[in-house]
């Protein structure tokens, strides 16, 4: 394996460890605000998907920076993604989805001459991926409605 690609690599795992950290700071922030929850219950089920996230982030970095694991970020779909979070985040008055969206699109402005090496539209995707990408929308979907529903009835 070349310089550059372990380079790649332990950047990929390092940035996935200070999300890690940063995930594992939320998650005590919410603990120490036990107020929060309604329920002892709400805790351990938050609590127990803490702990699946991070085995699976650490998984991912040890993945990666073993050289598993070869990504190449697509900085069109950070700029979309940032200009969606952000108008949203001021609306519903929540500072995280806000500064996540500004650090996205500031990220996909900056390698923005690097929009059209990794972005792959529909037309250029494999026929499995189109399967795959269509059934991760129409759960997707069908998530959103069940959830949306069930909030107005319990409401």
């Amino acid at each position: 394996m070349t310089k550059i690609k372990k380079q790649r690599n332990s950047t990929l795992a390092y940035l996935t460890v200070i999300g890690l950290v940063l995930f594992l700071a939320g998650i005590i922030t919410l603990i120490f605000y036990e107020r929060f929850f309604a329920n002892r219950i709400h805790l351990f089920l938050i609590g127990g998907v803490a702990v699946i996230i991070l085995l699976f982030g650490i998984l991912f970095a040890i993945l990666a920076t073993k050289g598993k694991i070869r990504h190449k970020p697509d900085y069109y779909t950070f700029f979309v993604m940032g200009i969606i979070w952000l108008p949203f985040g001021i609306i519903m008055d929540n500072s995280a989805l806000w500064i996540m969206g500004l650090i996205f699109t500031i990220a996909g402005l900056a390698n923005r001459k690097k929009w059209k090496k990794n972005h792959r539209r529909w037309k250029d995707l494999t026929l499995s991926e189109k399967k795959l990408k269509t059934t991760a929308i129409v759960v997707g979907s069908v998530t959103l409605i069940v959830g949306l529903i069930v909030f107005f009835l319990v409401r």
